[in-house]
C-alpha cells in the first residue's frame, strides 16, 4: 500500500471515530440539560447551573466509558443468538452504569459541587436515575449506532458491486477490442479475402459462405460487450465460423473436432471465451504447424458447473507466465468478476498435449414463451 493511500486509510478511520465521538458528546450534552431542566420543574433546591453541572458530569463520565466499552464488546457479541447478545449488553450498559456513577459522584465530591457526607444521598439517587437514562438514551444509542453500521455495510457493498459491474464491462469491451483486433489483423483479413478470392472460380457457394462466416465474425465482436454472458449455442457458432475461416485458410492442416452433450445450448457463458482458447490453439499449434494439427473442442455439465475444454498437442504452459493484456490474462479476469472466485481458467497436460479450461456455474437462458 502506498504512503498517500496509507494516509487516506488513517484519515477515514480517525474521521469515523472522530464523528462518532462527536455525536456522542452532542446527545451527552442533551441528556444532561433534561435532566438538569427536569430537577428544577420538580423543585429543585440547588441553583440550575449547580445543577446542570453536575448532571453534565454523571452524562460525560458515564458517556464516555460508554464509548470506550461498547464498540469493542458489540463487535463480540453473538449477534446471530439475538436475545443472548442483548442480554449480555444490557448487563454491560448496567456495569457501565453503576462504575460512571461511581467516578462522577467522586469528581462531583472532589470539585466541592457536593459536600462529602452527601456522596451517599447522592449515590442512591443518581444511580436510579443513570439506570434509566443509560437504557433510554444508551440503548438509542446503541440502535442507532448497529442501524447504521448496517447501512453503511450495505452501502459499501452496493458501491463494490458497482465497481465490479464498471470493471466486468471494462473487460469485456477489451476482450471486444482484443478479438476485432484480430479480425481486422492485416494477415488474418489478406490470408482471408485471399481464401475467399481463389474459391470463388472453384467453389462460389463455399467462397459466400465465408463471407458470411467473416460478417458473422465481425459483428459478433463488436456487440460482444452489450451483454456480461451469451448462451453456449451462439458462442459455438460463432467459433465454428471462425474455424470454418481457418480451415480455408490452412486446409488439410488443422483438424477439428467438437463435441458437446444435447442440453447445454442454453447455458450462459462470457461472450468470445471458448473462442478465446480456440483462437490461441490455431495461432500458436495450428498455424506454426506444417503438418497435421487437431483440436478438440468439448463441453461437459456436472454438479452444477459447466467446464468447456479446448485440446491441442502443443506445450503446456502456466497461466502465471501469460503476459498481463494477453487473450487468456483478459479472459481469467473476466471469469474472476463475473463469476467472484467460481469461475476458473486452467492448463492441463493430457494425451501428450495440454487442455485449456473454462469451468464456472452453469446458468441457463430462460426459455422464450
Amino acid at each position: 500500500m502506498t504512503s498517500r493511500a496509507t494516509l487516506r486509510l488513517v484519515g477515514d478511520v480517525c474521521g469515523s471515530a472522530g464523528r462518532r465521538w462527536i455525536r456522542l458528546i452532542a446527545v451527552n450534552t442533551l441528556a444532561a440539560v433534561m435532566v438538569a431542566v427536569m430537577f428544577m420543574a420538580a423543585g429543585g433546591r440547588r441553583a440550575f447551573l449547580t445543577e446542570l453541572a453536575t448532571s453534565l458530569i454523571f452524562s460525560h463520565t458515564i458517556g464516555s466509558l460508554a464509548g470506550l466499552v461498547l464498540p469493542f464488546v458489540s463487535r463480540r457479541l453473538p449477534w446471530d443468538r439475538v436475545r443472548l447478545a442483548w442480554l449480555v449488553l444490557t448487563a454491560i450498559l448496567l456495569a457501565v452504569a453503576f462504575v460512571g456513577c461511581v467516578l462522577a459522584a467522586l469528581i462531583i465530591v472532589g470539585i466541592g459541587l457536593v459536600p462529602v457526607v452527601a456522596l451517599g444521598s447522592l449515590l442512591s439517587v443518581s444511580l436510579r436515575i443513570c439506570a434509566l437514562i443509560t437504557f433510554g438514551f444508551g440503548g438509542g444509542m446503541m440502535v442507532y449506532e448497529v442501524t447504521r453500521a448496517r447501512l453503511e455495510a450495505t452501502v459499501s457493498e452496493l458501491r463494490a458491486q458497482e465497481i465490479e459491474r464498471e470493471r466486468a464491462e471494462k473487460l469485456a469491451a477489451e476482450a471486444r477490442l482484443a478479438s476485432l483486433e484480430s479480425r481486422l489483423h492485416p494477415h488474418f483479413l489478406f490470408n482471408t479475402l485471399n481464401a475467399i478470392s481463389a474459391l470463388i472460380p472453384e467453389d462460389p457457394e463455399r467462397a459466400e459462405q465465408l463471407v458470411e462466416q467473416l460478417a458473422a465474425l465481425l459483428r459478433f465482436s463488436l456487440d460482444a460487450s452489450e451483454r456480461h454472458t451469451v448462451p453456449l449455442s451462439a458462442e459455438l457458432a460463432i467459433v465454428k465460423a471462425y474455424l470454418g475461416i481457418e480451415q480455408a485458410r490452412l486446409g488439410d492442416r488443422l483438424r477439428c473436432a467438437i463435441e458437446f452433450p444435447d442440453g447445454l445450448e442454453s447455458c450462459e457463458v462470457p461472450p468470445l471465451a471458448l473462442h478465446t482458447i480456440v483462437q490461441n490453439s490455431v495461432k500458436h499449434v495450428a498455424a506454426v504447424r506444417s503438418g497435421p494439427a487437431e483440436i478438440r473442442i468439448r463441453g461437459e455439465a456436472q454438479d452444477g458447473r459447466l467446464r468447456l475444454d479446448v485440446w491441442d498437442a502443443g506445450a503446456w504452459f502456466s497461466l502465471d507466465t501469460v503476459p498481463r493484456g494477453h487473450g487468456l490474462d483478459t479472459l481469467r479476469a473476466r471469469l474472476d468478476v463475473l463469476y467472484r472466485g467460481e469461475g476458473r481458467l486452467d492448463v492441463e497436460r493430457v494425451d501428450g498435449g495440454k487442455v485449456v479450461s473454462i469451468t464456472l456455474p452453469m446458468k441457463t437462458t430462460p426459455s422464450k414463451t
